[in-house]
């Protein structure tokens, strides 16, 4: 009978294959293949051996974004240490600087907004990214134009690429920070005009909205944009 660590071994070969089939049979760019040579040193993360392990984890650090497709499937083993370990050598990863300017290149939308996301909670500590999210305010995706724009924002605040953006407008010129939710409502417009700084206001349900946040209200038509802090 097969261990467990055996067992994700098995798992984690099969996707080796199975990966790439799916991309040819359906086309789908989200899904990617898993290097063999992450496989091994995801088995290796379960070693019994201390040692075998921390060389596991500093070689999938250095492998950088090549090893984060094999590494989230990692996430869901069965066994904690391999867990644990993949998360820390994850959120390490998708924090560095050289990670996040390449997945503001990536093929998946979702990696790219979600590098956009990272480095709006950097702040400051993003600044190396600038150029990259200048250049990624033209990608093809709206979700992830806005992300970017939000990123940007937290990141530099003064850029002019962001002159004219709704964002910043919506952040009344950078008056508020840290976006908590945004919300559709056009019909607003009638009542609020094309912009309203309305201020603070608790939490709430609106417009068939559930579970609004308490924050700062901001409406430029046709959405309305809760914030979380006031800067000045």
């Amino acid at each position: 009978m097969l261990s467990r660590r055996a067992v994700w071994m098995v798992v984690l070969t099969v996707g080796l294959v199975v990966l790439p089939l799916t991309l040819a049979k359906d086309g789908d760019p989200e899904k990617k293949p898993i290097a063999p040579e992450v496989a091994k040193l995801i088995e290796k993360l379960g070693s019994d051996n201390f040692d075998v392990r921390e060389t596991a984890t500093k070689e999938l650090t250095k492998m950088g974004a090549a090893a984060i497709p094999g590494l989230r499937l990692a996430l869901k083993s069965d066994d904690p240490e391999i867990r644990i370990r993949a998360r820390r050598i994850v959120d390490g990863i998708m924090t560095s600087m050289a990670y996040l300017k390449e997945a503001l290149k990536d093929s998946d939308a979702e990696v790219r907004k979600e590098a956009a996301e990272v480095l709006e909670r950097l702040g400051d500590k993003g600044k190396e990214a600038v150029p990259a999210l200048v250049e990624a305010m033209k990608d093809k995706d709206e979700a992830v134009r806005e992300a970017v724009i939000m990123a940007l924002l937290a990141i530099d605040p003064d850029n002019k690429a962001l002159v004219d953006t709704t964002p910043l407008k919506a952040s009344v010129m950078g008056k508020y920070g840290k976006l908590l939710k945004r919300i559709h409502v056009p019909q607003d417009k009638a009542s609020y005009t094309e912009f309203r700084d309305y201020g603070t206001y608790p939490a709430t349900d609106y417009a068939g909205y559930q579970g609004i946040p308490a924050g700062f209200w901001v409406y430029v038509y046709p959405h309305w944009y809760i914030w979380g802090e006031q800067k000045k």
